[in-house]
């Protein structure tokens, strides 16, 4: 689903895939204090529309939710993951990116998802993988003072702001069926991999050099549509 708007609160659709909730979940204020907009009506657009697997498991949050704190065995999504590329189940790579960040995928902006999603299908699009080496070696993982992942790199000047001003409102819970972090986390504090060099990437994206390095970077919208 597009558009700036956040998603309004409509009726309940019946036979939709979502869980019931069960168990309480103290959010924590310092971090968010906004309840989700997201209902049952959006969730079956959102399983539509980004080709939800039937076996994916949804739930819609309650008012009394925070996205920091999902229940146990789910993991917070956002409208504005879908857009930026993310699909289910997550791809390996972006799996692996997670874990060696040590924070969960809701703590991706909009801009680390879109980067992140796009040198992805960017790598398997050459035959290659990509490695969380091969990211930091092309930028920069920062987080602000709330826990909010973000992504910096001169070779990746791509437009990836999100226009949406309430995405942070649009979330909902994922079941985790593949070891994601959960809750909300403090980034690992990471350097850029001394083994892993701009020519490495040259080679393994088969390119003749830098600038056209940086001409497939620079045009990675065409990978995440």
């Amino acid at each position: 689903m597009s558009g700036d708007r956040p998603p309004l609160r409509d009726p309940a659709i019946r036979g939709d895939p979502v869980a019931p909730h069960d168990g309480e979940q103290r959010p924590n204020r310092e971090v968010d204090v906004s309840a989700s907009t997201v209902t049952n009506d959006f969730i079956f657009l959102f399983r539509k529309n980004y080709y939800f697997p039937n076996d994916v498991k949804t739930m819609v949050p309650r008012m009394s939710d925070r996205a920091n704190l999902p229940p146990l065995e789910y993991v917070t999504v956002s409208e504005a993951h879908l857009r930026a590329g993310l699909r289910f189940p997550p791809p390996t790579e972006l799996i692996e990116v997670l874990q060696w960040c040590g924070v969960s995928i809701f703590q991706l902006s909009f801009r680390a998802m879109s980067v992140a999603m796009g040198l992805i299908a960017l790598f398997r699009d050459r035959g290659a993988t990509m490695t969380p080496e091969h990211l930091s070696r092309m930028g920069k993982f920062t987080s602000d003072t709330s826990g909010r992942v973000t992504f910096r790199s001169k070779l990746l000047d791509v437009c990836t702001r999100d226009s949406s001003k309430n995405w942070v409102n649009a979330f909902f819970f994922v079941k985790n069926d593949w070891g994601l972090i959960e809750k909300w986390g403090k980034m690992r504090d990471l350097s850029s991999p001394l083994h892993v060099s701009e020519e490495d990437i040259i080679r393994i994206l088969k390119v003749s050099d830098l600038e056209h390095l940086l001409f497939e970077v620079r045009h990675m919208s065409k990978y995440t549509e």
